[in-house]
């Protein structure tokens, strides 16, 4: 969205999408160069506002009886079925339908793990991590996001059997941290929050989580800190810092040691928010 060509464009642009598409099937060339995502998110974003406005059984009712006009609409179809038998707790149909869309994606000659959309229901149907770490070797952020966000909100996983995977996708955040474009330049606060990233955002907090998990205490801090420095919060970040520097002698000598460039980085951060906000009346605070 923040890329994104004038609304003139962008609605030229789609109409001619939507003339080539009209009577696209299977066997047409058209479908051949689609990007599946596109149909996936509609799907999503169509299942998200009806399920606001419905109960689980109407919305059921609502999808089921549609008739898709062509391949494409019926392959959306099928994904959002696979939602909502989902939700509705119906593995069985759930995973039917699912099936559904990941054959039709290779009637295309398309990978269906190469969608999120499917990648991610998978996961979640089979109540593994399974699948994400098959595909962790291609290194990509959306794919470690997934991961992690399932890993965190799976109990069974955050017991000590399971401390070195936690380890190994604790060292894939940094790497993604690490690799951000958008990392906080606190030489110019004032303008820090003007292009959020929120890809970056959101790997801050999952990094404070796991360390939480980890039991590294000022990891978790630090990175909560991260975030709402990239959200224009520097009082409350201030005071995420402060909370590490008032603690670190609680750590253990060796987590001393583990943390010492993160806690030198802390003291910088804390001595430039305090001279920030020293010259910048609360007005003018985000």
């Amino acid at each position: 969205l923040q890329t994104h060509p004038l609304t003139l464009q962008r609605l030229s642009d789609m109409q001619n999408r939507e003339k080539v598409l009209a009577n696209a099937n299977v066997n047409a060339n058209a479908n051949k160069n689609v990007d599946l995502n596109f149909y996936f998110v509609k799907a999503y974003l169509d299942f998200l506002n009806l399920k606001k406005h419905n109960s689980p059984q109407q919305l059921l009712k609502i999808i089921s009886t549609r008739n898709p006009k062509n391949f494409l609409e019926n392959l959306s179809n099928n994904y959002e079925l696979a939602l909502v038998y989902f939700v509705n707790g119906d593995k069985n149909n759930a995973e039917k339908f699912l099936k559904l869309c990941q054959n039709q994606s290779e009637q295309l000659g398309k990978n269906w793990q190469n969608f999120l959309f499917l990648v991610d229901l998978q996961a979640n149907l089979d109540n593994s991590p399974k699948i994400y770490e098959n595909l962790l070797s291609k290194n990509s952020r959306e794919i470690i996001v997934l991961y992690a966000n399932f890993v965190l909100r799976n109990q069974n996983l955050q017991n000590s059997q399971n401390i070195k995977k936690l380890q190994n996708l604790d060292k894939l955040l940094d790497k993604q941290i690490s690799a951000s474009k958008n990392l906080p330049n606190l030489t110019n606060l004032t303008n820090i929050n003007k292009n959020f990233d929120f890809n970056l955002y959101y790997l801050f907090r999952l990094k404070a989580e796991l360390s939480a998990v980890l039991g590294n205490f000022i990891q978790q801090n630090f990175y909560i800190a991260n975030a709402m420095i990239l959200e224009g919060k520097f009082q409350a970040a201030l005071t995420q810092l402060e909370m590490i520097k008032n603690q670190q002698n609680y750590q253990n000598q060796n987590s001393k040691k583990e943390n010492f460039y993160l806690l030198s980085q802390v003291e910088a951060k804390i001595l430039q928010l305090k001279n920030y906000l020293k010259n910048n009346p609360p007005e003018n605070m985000q």
